[in-house]
């Protein structure tokens, strides 16, 4: 086939003053938002909105003028679940994410930049992966996480009294198969 595509990228490939092939491609990044939080995660003073956008953190200022983009933060890996996470006698908000491939890590803002305060595996090795997706919830003490991530069972994370995990995270098995959400009562001595 004369004049057809291979004949012309065989051809345009030679003619290049470079050894080398080059690809070039223009891609959008996602921009639908799975997630959405509001918080007081860069200042005490203002309200930030943290959006989840694919494997992004977008996080906007609140000020008179409006929403104004402050931050993007790329993440290694779709994010699955997130949530807030304000340990007793901080003042700004940390952010408890996870990723569809099970890894967690939780940010805070420490004046210039975002810095990563705990991250880990949440994977096992048995179980099936929960039908109605993870659910990731925090204590209203802030003393532990709850996620469920696998059919019959809850994940939990510790945490001491500063906001440090504390510990390996274990699971609670589950009697009920199809959980659709999770949540913590408050006003309770325990969790």
């Amino acid at each position: 086939m004369k004049g057809g595509w291979r004949e012309w990228g065989a051809a345009a490939a030679t003619k290049t003053p470079s050894a080398g092939m080059n690809y070039v491609v223009t891609a959008h990044p996602a921009d639908a938002v799975s997630h959405a939080l509001v918080s007081n995660f860069i200042s005490e003073d203002e309200l930030d909105l943290i959006v989840s956008k694919g494997s992004r953190l977008v996080i906007y200022s609140a000020g008179p003028e409006g929403l104004q983009p402050f931050k993007e933060v790329p993440m290694y890996g779709r994010i699955a679940t997130m949530e807030l996470w304000r340990p007793p006698g901080q003042k700004l908000a940390q952010l408890f994410v996870s990723t569809e491939s099970n890894k967690f890590c939780i940010l805070a803002w420490d004046g210039s930049e975002i810095v990563t305060k705990a991250n880990g595996d949440l994977s096992d090795r048995i179980g099936r992966p929960a039908d109605s997706g993870p659910i990731a919830i925090m204590e209203p003490r802030c003393r532990l996480i709850g996620l469920h991530l696998y059919d019959g069972l809850f994940k939990v994370i510790q945490a001491n009294p500063s906001g440090a995990l504390d510990g390996e995270a274990f699971n609670i098995r589950l009697e009920e198969l199809r959980v659709i959400d999770v949540k913590f009562l408050h006003n309770y001595q325990e969790p």
